[in-house]
């Protein structure tokens, strides 16, 4: 993974990347303060902004509008665009920086302005947004960050899609399915990008093809370099809570994670989630579609609680260097299982494999497509034929009821 370390702070988990940089919490004015005790999806700090940037903050109650009094009358402008472009429409007398006394109204407003560096902090409350178009590039020393405000609930019902989200972290935040708002394929799109990372968050109710989608943006040309410079690399979805993959539509097509960034994609993490029902597909899928080679290479999937997929994990078509290991896949009896992790047309046998999983409920714990015959290396491994599990998916709270299951499979990071 480079230069990327991963570290938990008061059970979230937060990420430390490029040499010498802290995501840490600068000292907190009488006006950043809070009493709010909500816990679970959330963050326990405001980033710290990169030397010369900013944090944005945003507020269902704030505005993305300036109103100016003209000579012809008032007229409302864009705080958005004069933010962006600093430039002021005659007779506006400032552009008031989006601080937490003066936020913006949308998030995608945030997005559209965020520069290198920035952090953007959204407030409590429900947010109806598509998000992420126009989005500018992070560097590796200079993030950007947005994520919710400490200790605050943000739920969003609608879409984010980030294309080349180079050094961005998403952290804190619920997003859930809308009917009016969410388009496309899943409810979180990244496609493309380097660096960024997925921490925190809740994600549900999908009624397309997938809660989170990772696929590669569109190449410049068919060269080698220009489709490894279009695939996402050293990437990170962690400590998350996905569920309620879609439960109409095709068998095996409904997935809670869908991986599929191309064989040109390098350095994923996919860690300590909780991943639950999926009654069509799999909790994770890695492999491509109609394409054999958007199937993902060189991906770690470790420490993942996986509920009640028709399977846990897929690994399919062209996958390479997939590595899953502490995970624990477990199905109630609530779907019909297709096997605990299974293959699907995979075409590198050897080159994936299977380390210290717990796989219970499942009539196949490990299932090899056509009768092949160990395509994965396993090690390891322990299967039951049941398991007893504890808490709800509903608030992310599941685990094993076994202390010891519990202690040595799956995710650890409690909500």
């Amino acid at each position: 993974m480079g230069n990327k370390t991963i570290t938990y702070l008061s059970g979230v988990l937060t990420a430390a990347i490029a040499v010498g940089m802290a995501v840490t919490a600068p000292a907190a004015s009488a006006a950043e303060t809070t009493t709010s005790t909500y816990k679970g999806v959330a963050t326990t700090a405001v980033s710290q902004p990169a030397a010369g940037s900013r944090n944005i903050y945003v507020d269902d109650t704030g505005s993305d509008i300036l109103p100016v009094n003209q000579p012809w009358g008032h007229v409302d402008y864009s705080r958005i665009t004069c933010l962006d472009t600093g430039v002021k429409p005659g007779g506006m007398p400032s552009c008031p920086e989006p601080d937490i006394n003066h936020p913006l109204r949308t998030i995608q407003g945030a997005v559209k302005i965020a520069k290198p560096g920035d952090v953007i902090v959204v407030r409590a409350g429900r947010y109806d947004e598509r998000i992420g178009w126009g989005a500018r590039a992070g560097r590796a020393d200079a993030r950007i960050v947005m994520q919710a405000y400490p200790n605050e609930r943000v739920q969003v019902d609608g879409y984010l899609s980030l294309t080349g989200a180079d050094y961005w972290t998403v952290s804190g935040l619920h997003f859930g399915y809308s009917p009016t708002n969410t388009t496309g394929q899943s409810v979180v799109y990244f496609a493309g990008g380097v660096g960024w990372s997925f921490l925190n968050n809740e994600v549900t109710g999908t009624k397309g093809v997938a809660n989170v989608m990772v696929i590669g943006k569109t190449p410049t040309d068919g060269s080698s370099a220009a489709m490894t410079a279009a695939a996402p690399r050293n990437y990170t979805i962690a400590a998350n809570c996905i569920r309620e993959a879609a439960s109409v539509g095709t068998k095996g097509q409904m997935h809670n994670i869908y991986l599929m960034p191309t064989i040109y994609s390098s350095g994923g993490l996919i860690e300590n989630n909780l991943i639950g029902d999926a009654p069509l597909g799999a909790n994770i899928k890695a492999a491509g579609s109609t394409d054999p080679a958007g199937s993902p290479r060189n991906v770690l999937i470790k420490n993942n609680t996986l509920v009640n997929g028709s399977s846990g994990l897929i690994v399919g078509q062209m996958a390479q260097g997939i590595e899953t290991q502490g995970n624990l896949i477990a199905n109630t009896g609530a779907v019909t299982g297709d096997g605990g992790i299974r293959t699907y047309d995979l075409s590198a046998p050897g080159t994936n494999s299977i380390k210290d999983t717990y796989i219970a409920g499942y009539s196949a714990p490990i299932k090899y497509q056509w009768g092949q015959a160990q395509s994965m290396y396993e090690r390891r491994n322990a299967t039951a034929s049941s398991v007893q599990l504890t808490g709800w998916l509903g608030n992310c709270t599941l685990k094993a009821a076994n202390a010891t299951v519990a202690s040595t499979y799956g995710n650890t990071v409690a909500k």
